[in-house]
């Protein structure tokens, strides 16, 4: 408004600063005429107000309408003012979240997936809200469904495309040869053999040696054949194996301490689980 009376001025004043007066009549003619354009400029401001006051008058009287008839849709949407506000703030930040989901997934096709499912399913919340049919509501509900959808088709363009996946040459391993190791001969067990002694020199006697199958019995005979002068000769003679000593020994411990060195005359108790051999030396 101050610049548009300054300019004003500027234009009533501007012929009198480019003429210099030649003499007092001219000098107030040029006076009188100043005052006149004073006047009419004083005048044009005064319109000039008068046209800026009706002017801001019709605007808050459009604003007092415009409130009135806001108040009246809201009330008839069941809607306050402050929903109204809280939801634009939530469908814009929405529209601009979706708009960078290509940017943000990129190749994680899953997580992309699962974030246009979340999309669409909250863009049908924005479009079932009854914010939704007010005018202020027009430009952001196309912007975000415009996002939403460009979004599934980006997604699905991406889906379809062939993977390419890029495998490194595999380079097999150098094996240095493994040195030839001779085989060791295992070693055969060895039955383990009682030592022999050397019977004592005794002097003969008459009883003989016998082996009565039927009671699985053995009477040991003198010493001076030799056959019977330890456990290892009687495992020989009953079971045709000498490396069954052991069986008689343990059925006989009362009688027997020494198992190398045999009594003549002991009558021996053959084990219950004989079994006369084959090859078998009979006494």
């Amino acid at each position: 408004m101050n610049r548009t009376i300054g300019f004003c001025m500027f234009l009533a004043v501007a012929p009198l600063l480019a003429a210099e007066p030649q003499t007092a009549d001219e000098a107030q003619q040029m006076i009188s005429l100043e005052k006149q354009r004073e006047a009419s400029a004083k005048a044009s401001i005064a319109g000039l107000q008068a046209e800026v006051a009706d002017i801001r008058t019709k605007v808050e009287s459009a604003r007092t309408w415009n409130s009135e008839l806001s108040r009246q849709v809201y009330s008839k949407l069941g809607l306050q003012p402050q929903d109204v506000e809280a939801y634009l703030q939530q469908l814009s930040a929405f529209a601009a979240q979706v708009g960078g989901f290509q940017t943000l997934y990129g190749p994680d096709l899953k997580g992309w997936e699962a974030a246009v499912v979340w999309a669409e399913y909250q863009m049908k919340q924005f479009q079932a809200n009854q914010a939704a049919k007010l005018g202020r509501s027009a430009a952001l509900m196309e912007l975000a469904g415009n996002n939403v959808v460009n979004s599934r088709n980006a997604l699905e363009a991406q889906k379809a495309k062939p993977i390419v996946v890029e495998v490194a040459p595999v380079v097999a391993p150098v094996v240095a040869p493994e040195p030839q190791v001779q085989p060791v001969a295992k070693p055969e067990p060895m039955k383990p053999e009682p030592k022999k002694v050397e019977a004592k020199k005794v002097e003969a006697k008459s009883a003989p040696r016998t082996f009565d199958p039927t009671q699985k019995t053995y009477t040991t005979g003198v010493y001076s054949d030799h056959k019977d002068g330890s456990l290892w000769e009687i495992s020989k003679i009953v079971y045709g194996d000498p490396g069954l000593w052991q069986r008689i020994w343990r059925a006989n411990r009362d009688q027997i301490s020494d198992p190398d060195l045999i009594t003549p005359g002991l009558t021996l108790v053959i084990p219950t689980e004989y079994v006369p051999p084959e090859g078998a030396v009979s006494p």
